[in-house]
């Protein structure tokens, strides 16, 4: 697509030209028109998630490496202006104006690809939600209400769940966490009464996960009550849900992951076979057996035939027998030939058991005068029983 100049509405140039650091000449928002069925437009603009069919106006992020023959004149010819990233991403005008009056063409990036940012810059780069307190935000929210600006309101509900997310406070700022609490509602209620909460699932998903990283049970319990996620039916949400209870477990997140277990009863975990969260637990914290005996505690009370070879090949790994024992006794999984191949190879306390374990049935054959089968599986009803634990301690 050309560039026409004329239609570059806003121009930022360096502070500093000539500074060697400076990675373009000029930076610019190019308003853009396009056609009533362009299928761009069914796009959301990644400030006001608005449809940009909806958007009185829409431009696309562009720079220019040529300075410009005088620097008093906007559309000067000698700029040679290029779309900033690849894929020409679109957003409203007057939001792309503000995020090039706030980065500058030092630091202009793509808000969704981040086409811009460098290496040293990722190190330092400082996410919009950060620029502001959260009493700031709350703030810029009000006066965007006043002023009637939905697409600001909008923009800012997300630059709270962002930050309520991604902080953690401690020691003497700890009451900072229940400010946080109070404003993520706020949105969370907004969003509810303005039926945008499915508009914005993919944010509140991506938000959930990061501060389930942080290990923020506080404002997990906010998102999960308020977002639909307490015994819910909904597919969509099922999977959602056993997705965060993974993802809580690979980053050892033990306060999440006691919460989102709490649930574990009402939710359907036949996509599950395998247990991801028992995966991640023994793959990425083998030293956390605290969490991964409270995951196997809950998921032996689901009573449901699980799949654990891939599980136990982690557990021989890292010599958890007291792990295996339990797996076994669960018969989650048959010892096979592989197992005691890569226990003897390891040579632990897992190549012991395995031992120990064939001296048993060695034993009990020779005295019986018939083979017995330890790892035999019973077809027992119970082992595919969907029987739940619905104590008032399992509830939000």
């Amino acid at each position: 697509m050309s560039i026409d100049a004329l239609n570059v509405v806003k121009i930022s140039y360096p502070k500093n030209a000539a500074s060697e650091r400076n990675k373009y000449d000029a930076a610019g928002v190019l308003e853009l028109h396009f056609d009533a069925n362009d299928k761009r437009l069914k796009d959301k603009c990644a400030f006001s998630q608005y449809l940009l069919s909806e958007c009185d106006s829409v431009s696309a992020l562009v720079i220019s490496n040529r300075k410009p023959a005088s620097i008093n004149n906007a559309h000067a010819t000698g700029n040679e202006w290029q779309f900033l990233c690849e894929k020409e991403h679109l957003f409203d005008t007057e939001y792309a104006k503000q995020w090039l009056e706030l980065k500058g063409v030092e630091h202009i990036h793509c808000p969704l690809c981040k086409t811009g940012v460098d290496f040293l810059e990722q190190k330092d780069h400082i996410e919009e939600h950060d620029i502001d307190s959260m009493e700031q935000l709350k703030e810029r929210r009000q006066e965007a209400v006043k002023e009637n600006d939905e697409y600001l309101v909008y923009h800012i509900d997300q630059l709270i769940l962002d930050k309520a997310a991604t902080e953690l406070w401690r020691g003497a700022n700890a009451h900072r966490n229940d400010l946080n609490r109070d404003a993520l509602q706020s949105t969370l209620d907004h969003w509810t009464v303005k039926r945008k909460m499915d508009e914005f699932r993919p944010k509140i998903v991506e938000s959930t996960k990061k501060c389930i990283e942080k290990d923020n049970r506080k404002i997990l319990e906010c998102v999960c009550y308020r977002c639909n996620y307490k015994n819910s039916k909904d597919s969509d949400r099922n999977h959602e849900m056993l997705d965060f209870i993974s993802h809580a477990a690979r980053f050892g997140a033990f306060d999440c992951i006691q919460l989102l277990l709490k649930q574990a009863h009402t939710l359907d975990w036949a996509a599950e076979q395998r247990p991801t969260c028992l995966l991640n637990a023994v793959k990425y914290h083998p030293e956390n057996v605290e969490m991964v005996n409270l995951i196997l505690d809950k998921l032996q009370a689901l009573k449901l035939a699980f799949v654990c070879d891939d599980v136990m090949e982690q557990v021989i790994k890292f010599d958890l027998v007291d792990i295996a024992k339990r797996i076994v006794n669960n018969r989650w999984h048959k010892i096979s030939q592989k197992d005691e191949t890569l226990a003897k190879q390891i040579n632990l306390q897992m190549h012991s058991y395995f031992c120990s374990r064939n001296a048993a049935f060695n034993y009990n054959a020779f005295d019986d005068g018939e083979q017995l089968d330890l790892d035999a599986w019973e077809d027992d009803d119970d082992n595919a029983a969907e029987t739940f634990d619905d104590d008032a301690d399992d509830t939000w």
